[in-house]
């Protein structure tokens, strides 16, 4: 391990969290927002097959990378990354300000598989890089924000730097993680020690683009999978004013550009609910991302009906947009929501559909309050508090792993 420190004192760490922290917020509506500043250092490993594999990790002060104008990743997308996030630890009795990251074996087994499919390296081991992130967010523990909600995103990236044009195996990549202290996705004010609320999102349901299809890399974290989302989203907003859009497949809803989809159906004659969300599909088959909060909220729902916390059927299935219209129209479609690393779970008010050349219809929850008796609302809290280390039940304190 290689580490250049910066100016990197306790001083500093004092100075970005209590100040600098909130110097950003104020430039940002009070927010931190989303992928908008970054810490003091990064994380650095190439790797070349030509001559014995990885090489030293480093640490050292964000920079600009430099690669050659034909490196394989900027002709043919050959990268991947992940999505994860450290907070603060809240719990009583922590005085020693202890960091958690939430699931990291969970990121770094998909960062693997992803990293297979685009037969980029994958010979790196999860848990020694688990221990390199350890040691960066470390160097910048002070970025790690103290509030509720907000946290330390980092991306770790993965792609192909051989200097040649042909789509072929890179025979050179490179390995960088950076961090940005992160609050809403959506640019609310959070983590100011009430549980706020949060003000629904709407969606267009796309039913013209596509994201995935099956055999391709829907199922893996792969940039090429996120850039052709951009502009059916622009399009979207500009038409219907919604703020993301839910992708497709041969009828069925599969994913938003960055977020899995949950809904809420109410049981035919009362009585519990539904808690479903669209199948990830088999083997090469997958078209939809299995994102490390989806499988969260699956294994927390799925205790709670278990140990008769709350009557939740949970299924994951093929979800059809003419099912989702149907309880819509019947009155039973009490909530739907996004979820994601980046967003954590996010409440939607309603799903736009174009019905005709120049007509549309908007799908409406009941409940789109993130109120205390929404299911949606209780599954944030949830997993907000086994995030920052506030959950005390031993089938899920330990997704919160110390630093």
């Amino acid at each position: 391990m290689v580490f250049e420190p910066t100016s990197h004192t306790a001083t500093r760490h004092t100075y970005v969290r209590n100040e600098l922290l909130d110097q950003l917020r104020a430039k940002n509506k009070g927010s931190l927002g989303f992928g908008t500043f970054f810490s003091d250092h990064m994380l650095s490993v190439s790797f070349d097959g030509t001559s014995g594999g990885w090489s030293a990790p480093r640490i050292s002060p964000l920079a600009n990378l430099s690669v050659h104008p034909a490196a394989q990743v900027l002709h043919y997308g050959m990268s991947c990354f992940e999505g994860m996030k450290v907070y603060k630890d809240l719990s009583r009795g922590c005085e020693d300000g202890r960091n958690l990251l939430f699931r990291p074996e969970l990121n770094l087994s998909r960062f693997v598989d992803s990293a297979r499919r685009l037969h980029l390296p994958s010979s790196f081991c999860p848990h020694e890089l688990i221990e390199l992130l350890k040691t960066l967010v470390r160097a910048d523990a002070g970025w790690v924000p103290d509030r509720r909600g907000e946290a330390l995103y980092l991306r770790p990236v993965l792609y192909a730097v051989s200097d040649m044009l042909g789509v072929a195996p890179p025979a050179a990549a490179a390995l960088n993680v950076i961090m940005s202290p992160s609050g809403d996705y959506f640019g609310g004010e959070i983590g100011r020690g009430e549980r706020d609320g949060k003000p629904p999102i709407r969606l267009f349901v796309e039913e013209g683009y596509a994201r995935a299809w099956a055999g391709g890399a829907g199922s893996a974290k792969v940039g090429g999978n996120y850039a052709p989302t951009i502009f059916p989203q622009w399009l979207a907003r500009e038409r219907y004013g919604v703020d993301q859009v839910v992708y497709t497949r041969e009828g069925a809803v599969e994913e938003c550009g960055a977020m899995n989809i949950f809904f809420v159906f109410e049981n035919e004659g009362g009585g519990g609910v539904e808690l479903v969300t669209p199948a990830l599909g088999a083997g090469l088959q997958g078209t939809i991302l299995p994102g490390v909060t989806r499988a969260s909220i699956l294994e927390i729902a799925r205790a709670w009906n278990a140990d008769n916390t709350c009557d939740i059927r949970v299924e994951e299935r093929r979800v059809g947009v003419d099912e989702v219209a149907a309880m819509a129209d019947a009155g039973r479609l009490r909530e739907v929501f996004t979820c994601g690393t980046a967003s954590v779970i996010q409440p939607v008010g309603g799903l736009v559909r174009r019905t005709g050349r120049d007509a549309v219809a908007e799908m409406v929850p009941r409940d789109s309050s993130f109120g205390p008796g929404s299911l949606t609302r209780k599954l944030y809290d949830t997993l907000v508090d086994i995030q920052h280390g506030l959950c005390s039940d031993p089938r899920f304190a330990p997704w919160a792993v110390p630093i």
